[in-house]
């Protein structure tokens, strides 16, 4: 359609012109359709309610939230890698699954800490997020996640999730479990999961962005790969030498 549109000239009557202009805007209806039919079918409520108050174009709502909403199932929902391995700590048994989540049994002889990760692996953007994952009836003399931080005192998830920013006045440290002494874990079971204030709960497995993956692809190739901008720059300017 754009190829139709950039080779149309003074040649062209007032009737072709009209034509082609009926057809563009035949192939953009049709497209906001699709689009709010899509956005039908996901569970973005909030999302969508929240962009409904800022924008004026309901059919781009739907639009935006749906990409929302992909791009958490497509794995950049939790920012969360367990980099943790199975290991005993103080009397209970840390097993760490593929997918992240883990398990401990045993009672703790004293108090038993896994460490997830740390921020500086992370590489968040500033903004707000929501720390989840520990099992329900978690309490701050039992067991929970949580996120240590300078200055101040640590940011806990006992079951109902911690919230915190990034690109505040305090710097975040490490992610942990930590199982104080004398409690009894039998297969308690561990979600932890580090994902943007404004997405559905839920647990999904981490997974790297489509940046990090790019960033990744270059790490390996010695920067050798080009961007998709740098492809449409390219292909625009063998266009403009034809």
């Amino acid at each position: 359609m754009a190829d139709k549109i950039r080779k149309m000239d003074a040649n062209h009557t007032v009737d072709d012109i009209d034509r082609t202009i009926d057809e563009v805007s035949d192939a953009i209806g049709d497209a906001q359709s699709l689009s709010a039919r899509l956005a039908e079918k996901l569970d973005i409520s909030d999302i969508d309610s929240a962009l409904s108050t800022e924008s004026e174009n309901p059919v781009q709502n739907k639009a935006v939230a749906g990409a929302v909403s992909a791009l958490a199932d497509c794995g950049a929902k939790n920012q969360l890698m367990n980099n943790a391995v199975t290991k005993t700590v103080n009397g209970i048994t840390f097993t760490v699954n593929t997918d992240g989540t883990f398990t401990a049994n045993g009672t703790a002889t004293a108090t038993a800490i896994l460490i997830l990760n740390t921020f500086s692996n992370l590489n968040l953007s500033n903004g707000d997020y929501i720390l989840t994952g520990c099992p329900e009836c978690g309490s701050s003399s039992s067991y929970r996640l949580d996120i240590t931080r300078t200055p101040g005192s640590s940011i806990n998830d006992i079951g109902n999730g911690a919230s915190f920013a990034v690109g505040s006045s305090y710097t975040l440290n490490e992610i942990r479990c930590v199982i104080l002494k004398d409690t009894v874990c039998d297969n308690l079971s561990f979600e932890p999961m580090i994902r943007r204030a404004e997405l559905p709960a839920g647990y999904q497995p981490y997974a790297p962005t489509n940046r990090q993956l790019y960033e990744m692809i270059l790490a390996v190739s010695g920067n050798q790969v080009q961007s998709t901008a740098q492809l449409m720059a390219s292909s625009n300017s063998e266009e403009e030498t034809r």
